[in-house]
Parts: structure tokens; sequence; C-alpha cells
């Protein structure tokens, strides 16, 4: 095997920066395999091996280059061909914000039934069915007994219902619904 100044070049003043570039790798780009790093950085040194006055400074400008060049290459989208656009899962902001108003809608229509409710129905309700609380911490919240706090439900929720039935029957109402 022979022996050319190449050679002698990286065993000499190459080889040993590489335990201090490592180090400098672990502290600057952890999440990039540093083997990878250290050989791009080799190969690009041996082609520039007759110009380089500082090998230390040259060697890590290079590594740092590479690391650039690495997280650059992340950050590229890649574009993948697709045979049918109907079957990616996307959603179509037309029906986000039609969604939205129905739901804003919806909101508001409860807002009014609860609105016609008995002051007492209409908290016992809302704490219940709204806000989730459960019927005993209701009946604390509220100084009622238990029984009470269920018939304000029975009797909210009934009320509620026939106040959506009556809405229903509407013609204003009815006619939105067939849009």
């Amino acid at each position: 095997m022979r022996t050319t100044t190449l050679d002698i070049w990286f065993a000499t003043r190459i080889l040993p920066l590489e335990p201090g570039l490592r180090g400098w790798l672990a502290r600057h780009a952890n999440d990039i395999d540093p083997d990878d790093i250290i050989q791009e950085t080799y190969a690009r040194l041996a082609k520039e091996q007759a110009g380089i006055r500082d090998a230390k400074a040259y060697m890590y400008a290079v590594a740092r280059s590479i690391v650039i060049e690495q997280l650059r290459q992340r950050r590229v989208v890649k574009i993948v061909p697709v045979p049918d656009l109907e079957s990616l899962s996307v959603a179509d902001e037309a029906q986000t914000h039609e969604s939205d108003l129905i739901s804003r809608e919806d909101i508001g229509l409860l807002h009014a039934a609860l609105a016609q409710l008995p002051e007492k129905c209409r908290q016992v309700l809302t704490l219940r069915k709204v806000d989730g609380l459960s019927q005993k911490l209701v009946a604390r919240r509220l100084g009622l007994s238990e029984s009470t706090v269920e018939k304000h439900v029975a009797a909210g929720i009934k009320r509620c219902a026939a106040w959506f039935a009556a809405r229903q029957d509407d013609p204003p109402a009815r006619q939105m619904r067939k849009q």
C-alpha cells in the first residue's frame, strides 16, 4: 500500500481535529448524524487539500456548510402526485364556514330556548346539561334537593323540546331548512 501526500496530510492535519469536530457537532447539530457530516467534510477536504492553509478553520467551515445544507433539505416538502384528488380528505372551506354558521345559529337557538325558561329551571338545566355538572353538585351549588334538580331538568328539557317543535312549524324556519 502506497502512502500519498494526501494520506499524510489527513493523518497529521485532519484526523487529530475529529474529536473537536464531533464535540462541536454534538453541541450545534445534535439531531444530525455526525458520521455523515464528518464523512462529507472529509470528501470535500480531500478535493481542496492543496489550497487549504488553515485546516481547522476550513474543516469547521465545511462542516457548518454541510449542516446548513442538510437542515435546508429537511425543510423541502416533497410533492407526490396523487391520481385521485377526491380520495384525499381535505377540508372544504365553504363547508367549514357553513358548519360554523350553522353551529352559531344552533347555539343562538339554544340560548333562545333557555331564555324562555323560568330562572331556576334555566340555571339548573344550564349547569346540568351545558356545563356538565353532576346532579349532586348542581343541588349543592343552588341549595336545592337532588329531586328538585331532577324535576327542573325534566321540565326544562320538555319546555325546550316544545319550543324547538314550535319553531319547526314556523314557515321561515322550514324554508331555511329546505335550502
